[in-house]
């Protein structure tokens, strides 16, 4: 894991005193160690930014997914399964900001940055 996530740093290919090995870009971590993953288009999110609500289309295979909130601070902010009968998520009531929404289904994991406006 510490690897692929000094791999995925875009500015050093060798770490320094004063900036290691850059910024990571965990995305691409996490899709290197990645062995399942959901398929291309099985759910849609928007919209993005958002204000209220965060919506969720099934467009594949997947029926209800669980889905996590996150702060850049890595707290999390609220835990909700959403379904094809309920794709809403209600975030009226948090503040405005940048945000991970992090979607899971049989032990898939898939993470989203978010923005409220």
């Amino acid at each position: 894991m510490i690897q692929a996530v000094r791999a995925s740093g875009h500015l050093y290919a060798n770490p320094t005193d004063h900036e290691g090995y850059g910024i990571p870009n965990f995305e691409t971590a996490l899709s290197t160690l990645a062995v399942n993953a959901f398929s291309e288009g099985s759910f849609k999110v928007y919209p993005n930014p958002f204000q209220e609500r965060i919506q969720f289309q099934f467009t594949g295979e997947f029926t209800a997914l669980q889905v996590s909130l996150f702060d850049l601070l890595g707290r999390k902010l609220l835990e909700k399964q959403v379904t094809k009968q309920h794709p809403l998520l209600d975030v009226a009531g948090i503040s405005k900001g940048i945000y991970i929404l992090r979607i899971a289904q049989q032990g898939v994991f898939r993470s989203v940055k978010m923005v409220k406006e």
